[in-house]
């Protein structure tokens, strides 16, 4: 089931930004994820200010597998 709201939250460009990725700023942060965050973010990339996640699939409960969706 979708959430209304949610959806219209969405519309308003909740995620819209101006910021940019500035490579320093991960300086604070483990080695692997400094090295994952350069190759896979590109220096004055736009940030997103926020991001949907939809998931589907299964997830067993007891004896049984079950469908399942999500948005986050």
């Amino acid at each position: 089931m979708r959430d209304r709201a949610f959806d219209e939250l969405w519309a308003g460009n909740v995620g819209a930004t101006t910021v940019r990725f500035d490579p320093a700023e991960t300086a604070g942060l483990p080695e692997p994820a400094r090295q994952y965050l350069a190759h896979a973010i590109g220096p004055g990339a736009l940030v997103a200010a926020a991001v949907r996640l939809r998931m589907h699939g299964e997830i067993k409960l007891k004896d049984d597998w079950c469908p399942f969706e999500a948005d986050q």
